[in-house]
């Protein structure tokens, strides 16, 4: 279901200006993104660039207009103005023949300087109709002749048209020494515009290699140069460039302040183009941080602005980019019928392109939502509506057909329409589009069986990626492919060499996207990587004491590098965090008698390693699509409250099957173990697994508890064990506000107050009367937070989730304390009880764990969090609470207080089901103790 954002590309500053910056949505199914279904959004952003991307369009630049005409040939004025205001209303082929009558009639009769001006205007408008060849061939005679009459000026305009026909040849090395040499002629003339240019150039083509520090000092030379030279064209391509750049770098909030201000200047000058663009382009960068709510603000803006101002392409993108984020949202209605109207229009105004471009968006979603006949309806119209010189649109249209096909007829006929149909487009397209669409026939190749067949559209794809420019993460993706082809034809070597380049390629990509908000939900596909190279290691040598450990290394590189990023707070993590050794974990981090069940989701295989501190093995279980369906159902009915007298043995059978298939054949290090720590992923972390271990353990009623308890990673783990605590025992107990949708707080009143009365060191905050959600400073000082409050938990938007902490009628948005703002904290708290509905949901990320609140919190450094897997009772969740706090004070560790709090509640025939106790989870190192002072009398009853 892979769908496509357009999202931050088709910036123009003016309509003879193009930036092709797309954003490019992709789940697991179907495109080259896609390893296997999926019903989850991942996000990777992919570059492409168009011909007319090169730097020198200024309406300044041309003659007539900007020099005065010699008295000699003033007589050609008129008509040199004249083929010039034909380039400034942006009819280049019109300019073009005018400006070429005049050079012949200039020729026939001698008049150099009326040939080298009408020269320039005829090379500005050959570079403009994509006559790249021919336009250098005019501005190397203007050249010529500015040389001859020492007409320095014009030389240097010569030199930046002559740029840009190298560029629109991709002869992109000319192209940049050209640029130096015209910022060489610039700087002594003191040329502010041609100054501008040239650094705008050179950042442009310094950024096409891939150079991106370089570019972004050429493009913060551009800006401010071309701001007093008062060419607001160049000037806004400058930023555009500049925004470019950062999204290379993974600087998202540098380029939303770029994009604002292009946004302002639109406004200012009443561009209508522009201010969609920018829209569209704000939309994106929200989409890709998770908040797909402000996306959908930002978007319903640019569509409205579009209606006002028709802008043709960028406009169909703005709304088959709302139609996306509000599809995501649940908001199908809504989003279809945005299409249909929109379609309508399109079609009246003969706008066939944009039809297209919503026709795949419509059927794009029709996939995700399971319906290929519809969704194949879609793509076949969109194909309708266009030419086969329309290379790039009739692509996407034809690879939607494909994958629709797929899901509907056999792999050979797939299969020979993927090869009469979508292959002989490839020799039209730019290179990524090549490289999806090899990608894409790749993968019908591979289910028809033809494996080598598709191992050669690999190889060709990752070719075609290894330009400088392209996106790494994409070339990642092909390694992978090829990877799992050589899986395919039982050539292991070659696969984990394939797989062992995909990391590589995953890891320089993260290099320069460190510390992006969005890292965290860009995972896929490179959780797979680490998993699949594992895999591939340990084929035939499970009992390789050598090869686990190694493999065990591979794998731990690949895990919770979002959470590991934010502990090490951009410090570079040495490697007992980063990938910490098997021997390192089984010495440092596990005591005698502990297991370790370690959880690593892949498309085919989980693999499960079985630690304690002497021993370590492997388990194979079935990969993360086929496990997903039990768990999920299990999920749905736990969370549901059980019907009145429902006995708590009802789900009996289920839950000793799902222990079996999860850990039975780690029953022998569960039954000697005397505690588990537990590192789920992807969908594992979404049920409780606690449970399950101690089922699988053979656990009676009445025997001695284990402590189980999750953590994120081994090497979070370290990191956390690694963090100074403070001695002083200080709690923060935050009572949330009442909310009118979500019901009032009966229980969170009693369970504040009674911690008050019970505990030393205790202060109380009543949200009720906040006028805003805790910052940092308000919540660095004390050892533990209690928050009894109402929780969300948003899947598409995942670092949104958050904690009700004020009025929300008075506060709006500012009274939710987030995870996104959680997680941008130093915290040295050794413990957070989040004591709301679902905060320990969001997003499950395969390698991730879940994004949300929880992750949040271990983010900031806290020790460990106590939070609820799905829906909790408010009076159930007080005695929890009760318990769990009472246990502490008695000397108990986080994990032993929690497993003693829900056994209480199983053993109570009101809150015996385990729909009100199994939903509660600690998770990081819960190992500790957190020693609570009594205060008076309080007894646990």
């Amino acid at each position: 279901m892979a769908r496509m954002i357009g999202g931050r590309g088709r910036t123009r500053e003016a309509p003879l200006f193009v930036f092709a910056v797309r954003l490019t949505v992709r789940a697991r199914g179907g495109q080259c993104a896609g390893m296997a279904a999926r019903s989850r959004v991942f996000f990777v952003f992919v570059t492409a660039v168009s011909l007319l991307c090169a730097v020198g369009i200024a309406r300044a630049a041309e003659p007539a207009r900007s020099f005065p005409t010699p008295l000699r040939w003033r007589a050609w004025a008129p008509d040199l103005r004249r083929a010039d205001s034909l380039l400034w209303a942006y009819r280049a082929a019109d300019a073009q023949r005018a400006a070429s009558e005049l050079r012949a009639r200039a020729r026939r009769e001698g008049a150099e300087w009326p040939e080298m001006a009408s020269g320039l205007i005829a090379a500005a408008s050959e570079a403009l109709v994509g006559h790249g060849e021919q336009a250098e061939r005019s501005a190397r005679a203007v050249q010529a002749l500015a040389r001859k009459l020492g007409e320095r000026e014009y030389d240097r305009r010569a030199m930046r048209w002559l740029a840009f026909a190298l560029e629109a040849q991709s002869r992109s090395s000319a192209a940049e020494s050209t640029y130096r040499a015209l910022l060489r002629a610039a700087v002594p003339a003191r040329d502010t515009l041609h100054m501008g240019a040239a650094h705008l150039g050179i950042g442009y083509a310094t950024l096409q290699r891939g150079a991106l520090p370089e570019a972004r000092r050429h493009y913060e030379r551009a800006v401010p140069l071309l701001l007093r030279a008062r060419n607001p064209v160049l000037h806004a391509t400058a930023r555009v460039g500049l925004a470019r750049t950062l999204d290379a770098l993974g600087e998202l909030e540098a380029e939303k302040r770029v994009y604002l201000e292009v946004l302002a200047q639109a406004q200012r000058e009443q561009v209508g183009r522009n201010e969609v663009d920018a829209l569209v382009n704000l939309g994106a960068i929200a989409y890709a941080q998770g908040d797909a709510e402000r996306a959908v603000r930002w978007w319903t803006a640019a569509v409205a602005r579009q209606r006002v101002v028709p802008s043709g392409e960028a406009g169909a993108m703005a709304v088959g980019n709302l139609a996306l984020a509000l599809n995501d949202l649940g908001r199908w209605d809504e989003a279809n019928a945005l299409l249909d109207s929109t379609i309508a229009r399109a079609r009246a105004a003969r706008l066939m392109v944009a039809v297209s471009q919503l026709e795949v968006r419509r059927g794009e979603q029709l996939l995700a939502r399971q319906r290929p006949g519809e969704a194949l309806e879609a793509f076949r119209r969109a194909e309708r509506e266009l030419s086969l010189d329309q290379a790039g649109p009739m692509a996407r249209a034809r690879i939607g057909v494909l994958r629709a096909k797929a899901r509907l007829e056999s792999s050979a006929d797939v299969l020979a329409y993927g090869r009469s149909e979508v292959w002989p487009l490839a020799a039209k397209l730019d290179g990524i589009e090549r490289a999806e669409l090899l990608l894409h026939l790749g993968d019908v190749e591979r289910g028809a069986g033809d494996v080598r067949g598709a191992l050669k559209r690999y190889e060709a794809a990752a070719l075609e990626l290894q330009r400088p420019g392209f996106d790494r993460s994409r070339l990642a993706v092909a390694w992978y492919r090829r990877g799992v082809a050589w899986r395919d034809l039982a050539e292991p070597d070659s696969a984990v060499a394939a797989f062992a380049r995909g990391v590589r390629e995953w890891e320089a990509w993260r290099t320069h996207r460190q510390g992006s908000r969005w890292q965290e939900l860009k995972t896929f596909p490179f959780s797979f990587l680490p998993v699949a190279q594992a895999d591939a290691m340990l084929a035939g040598h499970e009992r390789d004491e050598r090869r686990l450990a190694a493999a065990w290394t591979v794998v731990q590189a690949g895990r919770s590098r979002a959470v590991l990023d934010r502990l090490s707070a951009g410090a570079p993590a040495g490697p007992d965090t980063r990938s910490p050794s098997l021997a390192s974990v089984q010495a440092r981090l596990l005591a005698p008698g502990d297991v370790l069940l370690d959880l690593h989701t892949g498309e085919r295989t989980t693999l499960l390693f079985v630690v304690t501190r002497s021993s370590a093995r492997l388990v194979r279980l079935a990969g993360a699509d086929t496990l997903a369906v039990p768990l999920r159902a299990w999920y749905a009915l736990l969370a549901a409250p059980p019907s009145p007298g429902a006995p708590a043995s009802a789900f009996a059978d289920t839950r000793a099957a799902l222990a079996r298939l999860l850990f039975g054949a780690a029953g022998p290090e569960l039954r000697a173990a005397r505690r588990v720590l537990i590192a789920p992923d992807g969908v594992l972390a979404l049920v409780p697994l606690e449970d399950l271990a101690r089922v699988a353990a053979g656990e009676r009623p009445g025997a001695p508890m284990r402590e189980v308890w999750r953590i994120s990673s081994p090497g979070v783990l370290a990191s956390l064990r690694a963090r100074t605590r403070p001695a002083e025992m200080r709690v923060l107990a935050w009572r949330g506000a009442d909310d009118a949708a979500r019901g009032e707080l009966r229980g969170a009143e009693a369970e504040v107050r009674l911690l008050e009365r019970r505990y030393a060191g205790v202060t109380v905050r009543d949200g009720r009367r906040a006028a805003a959600a805790p910052d940092e400073r308000a919540l660095s000082a004390w050892s533990v937070l209690h928050f009894a409050t109402h929780g969300r938990a948003l899947e598409q938007s995942p670092w949104e989730s958050g904690l009700l902490c004020a009025d929300s009628a008075a506060a709006g948005e500012s009274a939710w304390l987030t995870a996104r703002r959680i997680a941008a904290m130093r915290l040295p708290a050794r413990l957070a009880f989040l004591s709301g509905c679902e905060t320990a949901g969001g997003r499950a990320l395969d390698g991730e764990g879940v994004a949300g609140l929880t992750n949040g919190f271990l983010s900031a450094g806290v020790g460990c969090v106590v939070s609820s897997l799905w829906a909790v009772d408010d009076a159930a969740t007080a005695r929890l609470a009760e318990v769990f706090y009472a246990r502490l004070a008695a000397g108990a560790s986080a994990a032993a207080a929690l497993e003693g709090a829900r056994e209480a509640l199983r053993r109570d025939p009101a809150t015996a089901h385990p729909h009100w106790w199994a939903g509660f989870v600690v998770s990081g190192d819960a190992s500790a103790g957190i020693p609570l002072k009594p205060r008076g009398s309080g007894r646990l009853r």
